[in-house]
């Protein structure tokens, strides 16, 4: 089956030359059987011309519908409709979309909203308020007050430098993927517990959590081929195809913001 051959005029009358093969009929001897071989190689020879530019032109109108298919493929993937965002252990409501406004516990591993957070912060600070009115009634002094405790677990929230770096490195020992991108954010930022800035220990933990398949990690790892963390090329080389594959890489795993710098 021939499809898409491109047959020149020459060709089209080779193989009008085969009808007459019949004049041959009439003639006898070495004279009729010379024309009938040269019209048959005429014949085999356009033939097999026409076939091979028909599989060519076959084959890379098929590779074309591969790569559209895959193009599409792709397309589907990136932009379909989210999972579903994981619920808040308090409050039972899906996470806020914004990052910011997720809270991460390092004492249980569990990220809240930032609307229970807010609210178990004023319930502590209503009943520091209530003890110290009473207190201050009965001339005692102001000690005992109660301190911000994790709302899932009740561990004590801020506790020292050492105890906040001793809960991450446990998580992190448990491949907590959450408490490793956190642990980067901190030393990305040079915020206690580590209080030292460096981006290239930031990018160490990235690059794990993304081992992980945390979303979060992917953007960040986009962010660092960008270059927007760090001098330019002093940690990894400016690459913006390696930060487009990390922003698909997280979009498919359902971040709205990798999906919307897409």
């Amino acid at each position: 089956r021939i499809r898409h051959a491109s047959v020149t005029y020459e060709q089209r009358r080779a193989v009008d030359l085969l009808g007459s093969r019949s004049l041959a009929r009439n003639r006898t001897g070495a004279e009729g059987q010379l024309i009938v071989e040269t019209q048959l190689g005429i014949r085999k020879g356009t033939l097999k011309t026409m076939s091979d530019q028909g599989r060519k032109a076959t084959g890379d109108d098929e590779r074309g519908t591969r790569t559209d298919r895959k193009e599409e493929s792709d397309h589907e993937d990136l932009f379909r409709p989210p999972p579903s965002r994981p619920e808040c252990p308090i409050c039972l409501l899906p996470m806020p979309i914004d990052a910011t406004h997720v809270m991460y516990m390092s004492c249980c591993g569990k990220s809240i909203c930032i609307g229970c957070i807010f609210e178990n912060d004023r319930v502590v600070i209503e009943n520091n308020r209530e003890r110290s009115r009473k207190k201050l009634a009965k001339l005692e002094p102001l000690d005992g007050l109660v301190e911000p405790t994790c709302p899932f677990c009740r561990e004590i929230m801020f506790g020292t430098p050492g105890m906040e770096m001793a809960r991450y490195q446990k998580r992190m020992r448990m491949n907590d993927a959450d408490a490793i991108c956190q642990m980067a954010m901190l030393y990305l930022k040079g915020e206690p517990p580590v209080d030292i800035k460096n981006d290239g220990r930031a990018f160490e933990l990235y690059s794990r959590a993304a081992e992980l398949g945390s979303a979060l990690a992917y953007v960040a790892l986009a962010d660092f081929y960008y270059g927007l963390h760090g001098e330019s090329g002093s940690i990894v080389k400016v690459d913006k195809e390696k930060a487009v594959m990390y922003l698909k890489m997280a979009a498919r795993a359902g971040h709205i913001e990798a999906s919307y710098s897409l």
